[in-house]
């Protein structure tokens, strides 16, 4: 079972290594689903490559965001540079990467994000004949759910273990697109699950998800079969990734020797908390059932240990008693008590007793200077980061390695880009228009017929769905999977919303499949004038839901508090709950 571990720069990564991953994933500047992390330059690429191959270790690049059309250029750059490095692997959200490498010859072997919400073993198996080497699970799937996929399939398997949990399902998230021009299919979200909200009765956050901790799960993931686990955390430093990946590589050891247990288990997950000052965890969907309640903490949003409150505020300085020991160089985080306001804030210097001091213990009333920033009274007061000790055993001598040849490539690949482009066939397209209801089964499409609708929570137990289609007596079907084009070959098959066509080539791709009619999605509004000559009929949505979760909350509406007049509609059908803009 391979141990996979996050990294944001070469520092991490060598973290990583250092404490047992077998396998590292990072995104380059460009096309990475963290597009806020440092990331990697090509130079960085080649030097940590350089350090996997002395340590025979691998190194996945994560290309998981949609690619717009005006983007493809600088995609092909990327790709004939990764072809040329011996890259292990891809992680691709967009069809229309597969179909670049698919259709140009390009040899570089193929995962499957969890942006493209996989969830059971049609679509995987699908995924498999197309050539992809791996799946990364969705991440709201049950263990019972995973072992059925697992049993059905032929193809490699990676699951997320450890780290921050999203609302909504992987890959069918509008909710930060809908309140800005950041969105989390192209690596930007804006975290608008962690925001406050208030009902008729209180403020709270409604859909901060706990964090995702899975050390007790080994085990039964390690008997299962599972190939990758997976820890989160692109966005995070060496104090997070060290510790976390330390804990799950002595797990792992433990259960080859067949000493994990349930003692053992806690104590590394104390170590874990201790050291990277998480959010409260939980086992998130491995054990999942309706009745679950321990997925959401409508109290508290952030990550860190409370330490205390602002007590008072001085020319450049805040006062408060702090209820952890704190040191120069860790990090705390301030909360607004009146507003949403966050506020990170590196410890350059504490006082105590009108002293300089370089650490203190729980209980001292200190300053720590603020630089200008306003802070008021009352304001929370969280540590978020503790100073790093771990400094690096890996003493693989780094010298500058030279840039492969890639720019022939590069240019050949455009080449084939431009005579794609002068060869499709474009079309004076029609705009066909729809409004969403998740209980609504049925629609009719101007000129077209009745279509069902299929929605994109699709597990091992709603897989009777895919039967009604086979035995739909209606006219089409619209799906959010493009391997649901394939169930029914005499049905005609149109792409949902939840299906994205950004770019000439993941057009192609749906035309391939036989497609009859692709959907505008708020990820595509954007740049749709670039590409809605490729295709001949669109669908453009109305009510299109900010999210879908496996969460089940109760019918409600929220007001989000930070912006006036704005209200989010939960609904719950069918065992999926819906967020709408009011």
């Amino acid at each position: 079972m391979e141990l996979l571990a996050p990294a944001r720069d070469l520092d991490t990564l060598k973290a990583a290594f250092d404490a047992g991953a077998d396998a590292v994933y990072l995104g380059l500047k460009d096309f990475s689903a963290r597009k806020g992390a440092k990331n990697f330059t090509f130079q960085d690429f080649l030097e940590a490559q350089h350090i996997k191959k002395t340590l025979n270790k691998k190194l996945y690049v994560a290309l998981n965001t949609l690619i717009f059309q005006n983007e493809v250029p600088l995609l092909l750059d990327t790709l004939a540079f990764l072809s040329s490095v011996e890259t292990d692997a891809i992680i691709i959200q967009d069809y229309g990467i597969y179909e670049i490498v698919n259709s140009l010859g390009l040899k570089i072997p193929l995962h499957a994000s969890t942006q493209m919400g996989t969830k059971n073993h049609i679509q995987i198996n699908f995924l498999k004949n197309l050539g992809f080497k791996r799946v990364v699970l969705e991440r709201q799937l049950t263990l019972s759910e995973i072992s059925d996929i697992k049993k059905l399939s032929n193809i490699e398997l990676e699951v997320f273990v450890h780290g921050a949990m999203c609302f909504s399902l992987s890959g069918y998230c509008f909710f930060s697109k809908s309140f800005s021009v950041r969105s989390g299919n192209r690596g930007d979200c804006s975290q608008p699950c962690r925001w406050l909200f208030a009902d008729k009765i209180s403020k709270k956050h409604p859909f901060s998800m706990l964090d995702l901790e899975a050390l007790s799960v080994l085990p039964a993931l390690d008997k299962l079969g599972i190939d990758s686990i997976k820890i989160e955390g692109r966005m995070k430093g060496v104090d997070y990734v060290y510790p976390v990946v330390q804990a799950y590589r002595n797990a792992i050891d433990l259960i080859k020797n067949g000493k994990h247990d349930v003692l053992n288990t806690r104590h590394l997950s104390e170590i874990i908390q201790k050291s990277t000052l998480s959010r409260k965890s939980t086992t998130g969907f491995f054990f999942f059932s309706k009745n679950s309640k321990k997925l959401v903490d409508i109290n508290e949003s952030g990550t860190g240990l409370p330490v205390g409150k602002v007590a008072t505020v001085f020319k450049n300085s805040i006062f408060f008693k702090t209820s952890s020991e704190l040191s120069v160089g860790d990090t705390i985080r301030i909360d607004d008590k009146d507003t949403e306001q966050r506020i990170k804030l590196p410890v350059k210097a504490l006082y105590f007793n009108n002293q300089k001091v370089s650490k203190v213990s729980a209980g001292s009333y200190i300053g720590i200077p603020i630089n200008q920033i306003k802070i008021k009274a009352g304001s929370k007061i969280y540590l978020v980061h503790k100073r790093s000790s771990y400094k690096p055993s890996t003493s693989i001598k780094i010298e500058k390695q030279n840039p492969p040849v890639y720019k022939e490539k590069s240019d050949y690949l455009k080449i084939c880009f431009n005579d794609i482009l002068k060869s499709t066939p474009t079309f004076t397209s029609k705009i066909k228009k729809l409004s969403f209801n998740p209980e609504k089964f049925i629609y009719s499409i101007h000129d077209m017929g009745d279509f069902y609708f299929i929605p994109p929570t699709i597990y091992e137990s709603k897989l009777d769905i895919y039967k009604e289609l086979n035995n739909t007596p209606l006219d089409g079907a619209l799906v959010s999977q493009p391997a649901e084009a394939t169930i029914n070959q005499n049905v005609l098959i149109s792409g949902s919303f939840f299906l994205y066509a950004t770019n000439i080539f993941a057009i192609k791709f749906f035309s391939k499949l036989g497609f009859k009619a692709l959907s505008i999605s708020p990820d595509s509004y954007a740049i749709f004038n670039e590409i809605k000559q490729f295709f001949p009929i669109w669908l453009e949505w109305k009510n299109i839901p900010l999210c879908v979760s496996r969460v089940p909350m109760e019918n409600c509406r929220y007001r989000l508090t930070s912006k006036k007049h704005t209200e989010i509609d939960v609904k719950y059908f069918n065992g999926d709950t819906y967020l709408f803009l009011s």
